[in-house]
């Protein structure tokens, strides 16, 4: 079974000995580079006052300016202020990518004997290193280990940081492994909630919390993106974890089994689409979760059990992170197809209309802006059934602390406009290896060629605007029976390219 906020009998016929065993089962894996300080401190402390047993905690970077993370980790856990572990180079790095003959491949299912035996020196390097250190010399887990290594990218940090969180699962005996990020705060009960369900989900890999951000009243940009994930609870993550086939478990508030994430770690870290695109966006949490599934796991969504993590507060900075998930979603449902369908007609409905709705919206309204036909028929029933039903019931049953009503409305009005622009952009540009959109910059000398090739993913959240006002000009003044509706169309697109301009920078 998938566990929803209507399926919570089973946890709450437990009783208080097996929830305490559950998490007595868990710890906690935390990985970044150059985090904020405050925000830092407040993400370690969470699991201090949570009382979780071990965390593990990854810096991705071992200059001067990174050590700032090290004394955080340090003032947060006193007693474990002398576990701090240097690593000279990732593993990863060092021990599987030189058992990648052939550089990274795609399409194995399975880790290659070379790449077993890596693994195996690599969590006997790092498991001895540890032992040289004294972390693993006492009965009891420590409270906390840090481990900094020269900076790269998410998946070497995360990689090393599951290694020496396995070695200490295998050392202690933990079942459970919380990972996150260095702004996330747990909850008193998340780490707790999240080993109760996998504890009583024997075949269930992982199980991801419900996403809150603590950082949601800052902007009407992050309000706005709280909003976002509140209203995909229920009949989009809620109703595929009740058939244990999450798509994704998210990557700052997820819980894997320990036996499960050992399966796939080799895997996940070499894994790519294309062997000519290694630096290719993918979504690491979508591809381990997939891979997972492709061995059986179920996958679940615990929306009773939330996390406050950070989000973006200005559109460019939103606009980016979601072209970036996008483009590595379209990725895995392409080269996923088969699995995909192979879950059934719910699954692949949903993976279908999340995929290509928001394509269609875009090219609906860019033909009837120019040519003032229809590309195909909507009812007032469509609009009904895809546009307003979701959100009206997510909205009523949503759990969780939301804006008043009229807030809500604008808010997920502009979240819904934004969405085609940047659904459209990914699927006409999969092979963008860009993470974000560019900061601004004013010492930058304006070149037009070099502007839009820096600024191109901008510009085209522009002509969407400039799109959207048009079509809206030209319904206006058919609306009002002018024959000449170029100057509202022309009118109306340099307000909605302006408004767009205006909000993107």
């Amino acid at each position: 079974m998938g566990f929803s906020s209507g399926s919570t009998s089973l946890l709450e016929n437990e009783s208080s000995t097996d929830a305490h065993n559950a998490a007595e089962k868990a710890m906690a894996c935390v990985v970044g580079w150059r985090e904020d300080p405050i925000q830092y401190e407040k993400a370690l402390s969470s699991y201090v006052e949570a009382g979780v047993r071990c965390v593990v905690v990854g810096v991705d970077g071992g200059e001067k300016a990174d050590m700032a993370m090290v004394g955080v980790f340090r003032n947060v856990f006193p007693d474990s202020a002398a576990n701090v572990l240097c690593l000279q180079q990732s593993l990863g790095k060092q021990f599987i990518r030189k058992a990648l003959a052939n550089g990274f491949k795609s399409g194995k299912p399975a880790p290659t004997t070379s790449e077993k035996d890596a693994f195996r020196k690599a969590y006997d390097f790092t498991k001895s290193e540890m032992e040289k250190a004294g972390f693993l010399r006492s009965k009891e887990p420590p409270k906390g280990v840090c481990f900094y290594q020269p900076h790269c990218d998410l998946k070497e940090i995360r990689f090393s940081a599951w290694m020496v969180s396995v070695i200490i699962a295998d050392v202690y005996g933990f079942d459970y492994l919380w990972v996150s990020d260095s702004d996330t705060q747990i909850l008193p009960d998340t780490v707790t909630t999240l080993a109760r369900v996998l504890k009583s989900e024997p075949k269930a890999a992982g199980a991801g919390a419900y996403v809150r951000l603590h950082n949601a009243e800052v902007s009407s940009i992050s309000r706005m993106a709280g909003l976002a994930w509140a209203l995909d609870t229920y009949m989009n993550r809620a109703a595929l974890s009740a058939l244990g086939t999450s798509e994704c478990l998210n990557g700052p508030t997820s819980m894997y089994r320990v036996s499960a994430l050992r399966e796939v770690m080799v895997v996940q870290y070499r894994f790519h689409y294309l062997e000519s695109t290694e630096n290719t966006v993918i979504n690491e949490d979508i591809q381990t979760t997939m891979m997972l599934a492709k061995r059986g796991w179920k996958r679940l969504y615990v929306e009773y059990a939330s996390a406050l993590t950070g989000g973006p507060e200005t559109l460019r900075a939103w606009y980016g992170q979601r072209l970036r998930w996008s483009r590595g979603i379209n990725f895995h449902r392409f080269f996923d197809a088969p699995y995909i369908a192979s879950q059934g007609p719910l699954t692949i409905w949903y993976w279908l209309r999340s995929g290509f709705y928001d394509v269609f919206v875009f090219l609906w309204v860019l033909w009837y802006a120019i040519f003032g036909t229809e590309l195909f028929k909507i009812t007032r029933y469509d609009v009904l059934v895809f546009e307003l039903l979701p959100p009206i019931y997510n909205f009523l049953r949503c759990q969780a602390p939301m804006p008043s009503l009229p807030v809500s409305v604008t808010l997920f009005a502009c979240y819904r406009f934004v969405c085609p622009s940047y659904r459209m952009l990914t699927f006409i540009t999969p092979f963008s290896t860009s993470w974000a959109l560019p900061q601004k910059s004013t010492e930058t000398p304006f070149y037009p060629l070099s502007f839009v090739h820096r600024e191109f993913e901008a510009l085209f959240f522009m002509l969407w605007t400039g799109i959207a006002g048009g079509a809206v000009g030209r319904a206006v003044a058919t609306f009002l029976g002018n024959e000449n509706v170029l100057p509202w169309m022309m009118a109306f697109m340099m307000a909605g390219a302006s408004a767009g301009f205006y909000t993107i920078e």
